[in-house]
């Protein structure tokens, strides 16, 4: 099997402000811990809930990544942030940037494949979390964990492929998101006119899946994908398809988890305790 350690380098030259601990945002919200203020290396001013373990020995550290659209942000995680948190991981949720709390910089269809957006976000925490180690707290640099949200799933899974952490859930990825964004990524391979088939023939993958692999509709190449739980719905075109030409890709441990209906991203972990529980074991079996 196949595996990329993380790079414990600095990821890029930003900044990270921990604020005064404000509790829950709202009466009803979850989301709880300390207000971080993080700028990235394009200057945007990123927000985030920081919530660390409160333990002498180091914990594992999940950064948790919204579905980008509109009224997405970090509550996206309210049904499930206090079960991580109990589970043993220190917890970081951000508003990518254009939404909640951080800068505006770019339109949702725009991010989605830029690989100069979200990718940059993405950095930029898992460096802040780095920092946080550095500065003495418990937070398990060898264990870091990415659960991302539609869009933010095929991010989690290129922090993963490219070695800035060690395992994955992407809950509906989109393969062309996918091959766009990890070009983002320190390592990715430059892309080739390739990437743009790909991307505009989705329906060839989902009637072929072992096809697929080696056709138009392929994953970029030099990503060490691996640790990756893969989850979408089998109603959700093209993310049913998308999911398992990636799965395919990926080296053990991984697994494709396929739920009945047309749930997208965050719909898919508020759907049910038992799609919420995979995101929790497959974290805890592989970090």
């Amino acid at each position: 099997m196949k595996v990329t350690s993380v790079r414990l380098l600095s990821l890029l030259a930003a900044v990270g402000v921990l604020l005064p601990a404000t509790g829950c945002n709202n009466s009803e919200s979850r989301v709880r811990g300390v207000d971080a203020l993080h700028t990235t290396s394009d200057q945007r001013e990123l927000w985030a809930k920081w919530l660390r373990q409160n333990a002498e020995t180091v914990q594992p550290a999940l950064l948790l990544l919204h579905q980008p659209g509109a009224g997405r942000d970090k509550h996206d995680f309210d049904d499930i942030f206090d079960t991580l948190y109990d589970a043993g991981f220190n917890l970081l949720v951000p508003d990518l940037r254009s939404h909640g709390d951080s800068d505006t910089a770019g339109t949702v269809e725009e991010l989605a494949t830029d690989p100069d957006g979200y990718p940059i976000d993405v950095q930029a925490w898992i460096q802040f979390m780095i920092d946080r180690a550095e500065e003495g707290a418990a937070v398990d640099v060898n264990r870091i964990g990415v659960v991302g949200l539609g869009t933010s799933g095929n991010l989690a899974a290129a922090a993963v492929g490219h070695g800035l952490a060690h395992c994955g859930v992407a809950v509906s990825p989109d393969l062309a998101q996918f091959n766009a964004l990890q070009a983002g990524f320190p390592g990715a391979l430059p892309g080739d006119d390739d990437d743009d088939d790909s991307a505009g023939d989705d329906d060839d993958s989902a009637g072929d899946d072992d096809d697929s692999a080696g056709g138009d509709a392929t994953v970029a190449d030099g990503v060490n994908l691996h640790s990756i739980r893969w989850m979408a719905a089998d109603g959700d075109d093209p993310s049913a398809a998308d999911a398992q030409t990636l799965h395919a890709a990926t080296a053990d441990p991984t697994d494709l988890v396929t739920v009945s209906g047309s749930a997208h991203g965050v719909e898919i972990l508020w759907e049910s305790t038992e799609n919420k529980n995979s995101i929790i074991e497959w974290c805890g079996a592989n970090m």
